[in-house]
């Protein structure tokens, strides 16, 4: 629970004494937030509602949003708790694991250490993955685009091995402020194509209610596996909202309610089988 210190001549504030060397403002964090929720998954929503239904896919939509924001939520909630315990300004994603058991119940504190291996080593595969396909899908679309105005066939490696130069070079910047407007125009190019898409996806459209409402149960697991990967993005999310600069506090509950509402929004709107 928050409570308001103002009165407290012992408050010890860690916004206040954070030091960041390149802190990132409000719009900036909302521009990475942006990036790393909004992404290409909205394309597979379709098949994710192809595998629920029409009404099923809306509320249980609404539904993983809700989760994944809230747990966002309480991350930083308990980063906010845990800062003013240790004396710590800020704290990574595993560094708040860890010391949410070390700070916690004694029969957890043994396991404070393995708490932080666990959620690096998930952090690891969730994302290594993720980069993994993400490198083959771009890899594929540039010779798809390619092949169809030059007549050019290559193979997929190719290109691939072309994209591994400039993938590393974004890797090496070192701070989310510079990251900033790569993220904007990212967000804008993103926007283009997805209006585009459904620009096309719009045209003869069946009536909802001949579409299936309610899918069978046997392919919910899909569907719940579509979304999370089009929706969650931890990894990302704690970073920007563990270097946002003083005043995290309301900053924290309007990013959230944004960060919520173009979730549900955003993933309700690309359910057109």
């Amino acid at each position: 629970v928050l409570l308001n210190h103002l009165d407290n001549k012992d408050y010890w504030d860690p916004f206040k004494e954070r030091k960041l060397a390149h802190p990132v403002t409000d719009g900036e964090t909302l521009t990475h937030l942006l990036k790393a929720s909004l992404g290409t998954g909205i394309l597979s929503m379709p098949y994710a509602f192809r595998n629920a239904g029409l009404t099923g896919g809306i509320f249980l939509t609404v539904l993983v949003a809700v989760i994944c924001t809230h747990c966002s939520y309480i991350l930083v909630q308990c980063g906010h708790v845990l800062y003013r315990r240790t004396k710590v300004t800020s704290m990574s994603f595993a560094d708040i694991g860890e010391v949410a058991f070390a700070k916690g119940p004694a029969w957890g504190r043994r396991y404070a250490r393995f708490a932080r291996i666990c959620i690096l080593l998930g952090l690891f595969l969730a994302y290594f993955g993720t980069c993994s396909v993400y490198t083959v899908i771009i890899a594929k679309n540039f010779s798809k685009v390619i092949n169809h105005y030059t007549g050019t066939e290559l193979d997929i490696r190719v290109y691939i091995s072309a994209f591994l130069i400039p993938l590393i070079l974004l890797s090496w910047v070192p701070n989310l402020k510079s990251l900033a407007p790569v993220s904007m125009v990212a967000n804008l190019l993103m926007g283009t194509g997805l209006g585009i898409t459904f620009y096309y996806i719009v045209w003869d459209l069946h009536k909802p209610m001949e579409m299936p409402q309610i899918a069978d149960i046997s392919t919910m697991p899909t569907f719940f596996s579509i979304v999370i990967f089009a929706i969650e993005a931890i990894g990302v999310v704690s970073v920007d909202l563990m270097h946002i600069s003083y005043g995290a506090f309301p900053l924290t509950r309007h990013l959230t309610t944004c960060y919520t509402n173009g979730k549900i929004s955003c993933r309700v709107s690309g359910n057109t089988p």
